[in-house]
């Protein structure tokens, strides 16, 4: 039988404290960032004319970072007199936002009116047409994308760009 020194067990319990505290801390950042990303999405669409009339939806597609955070903070609201309907399933068809993690290449869309947006790096150079940061600010705006697809953004918003707007 192997015998464990009280000390070997005390270091062994500050490892596993220290290592959940940091896990912890970490969830806790990787939270903020995202309800950064939902308050910041939410002013930029005030920034962005779609065309027609009637309800707008914003698809979050793949997995959902924001929680309830961005349930929130668009419930009842209004751009333009449109109201604003949320789907998280369901693929793609009929969204007039489309946010994803990933930088997947199905979800750069030819499609008009569709905005689509996602932190992914490299995104708006791709084609998407906003990138944010990590923690929320518009890191590019592709306006060559935006404009293909027919919409348009005003010029407080492409100002807000951290590091570039494509032309």
């Amino acid at each position: 039988m192997i015998r464990v020194s009280a000390v070997i067990i005390r270091k062994v319990q500050s490892l596993l404290l220290a290592s959940l505290l940091i896990l912890a801390f970490s969830v806790h950042c990787y939270a903020d960032d995202y309800a950064s990303q939902a308050k910041n999405l939410s002013r930029a669409v005030e920034y962005v004319t779609w065309a027609g009339e009637g309800e707008l939806l914003f698809c979050v597609v793949g997995r959902n970072p924001f929680g309830e955070t961005l349930d929130k903070i668009l419930a009842g609201k209004k751009l333009k007199a449109r109201p604003i309907k949320l789907r998280y399933e369901g693929g793609t068809s009929g969204c007039d936002l489309i946010y994803s993690t990933s930088n997947a290449k199905g979800i750069i869309t030819k499609a008009k009116n569709v905005l689509t947006v996602s932190d992914a790096e490299g995104f708006a150079d791709e084609g998407g047409i906003i990138q944010l940061t990590n923690n929320g600010d518009i890191h590019s705006i592709n306006e060559k994308a935006a404009k293909a697809a027919g919409l348009k953004i005003s010029a407080d918003l492409l100002e807000t760009a951290k590091k570039k707007v494509i032309r």
